[in-house]
């Protein structure tokens, strides 16, 4: 589902990045997205860690200059209710 979601965003004219675990694929859709014109970067981000939540945002905003839009598509969840867990332990 990311992936398309990447390729739809680049070829309407978006810069996107990919931040995934799975470092492999996400490199290789970085690759195909400029490729073909787009313009992309990969970061290497574990959702379930806040730091490098941090880090990959800060990738992005040197990269990019800042960060419009989220798409946020990483887990599994059965109950259909939205994760309102604090990041603050």
């Amino acid at each position: 589902m990311g992936a398309a979601e990447v390729k739809l965003f680049a070829q309407e004219g978006a810069k996107v990045v990919i931040a995934d675990v799975r470092e492999e694929e996400g490199r290789q859709l970085e690759a195909e997205v400029t490729e073909g014109g787009g313009d992309a970067l990969f970061v290497a981000l574990d959702v379930s860690q806040e730091e490098q939540w941090q880090s990959a945002v800060a990738q992005v905003v040197s990269q990019f200059g800042k960060l419009d839009i989220l798409v946020n598509n990483a887990g599994i969840s059965g109950s259909g209710e939205r994760d309102h867990t604090s990041t603050e332990a």
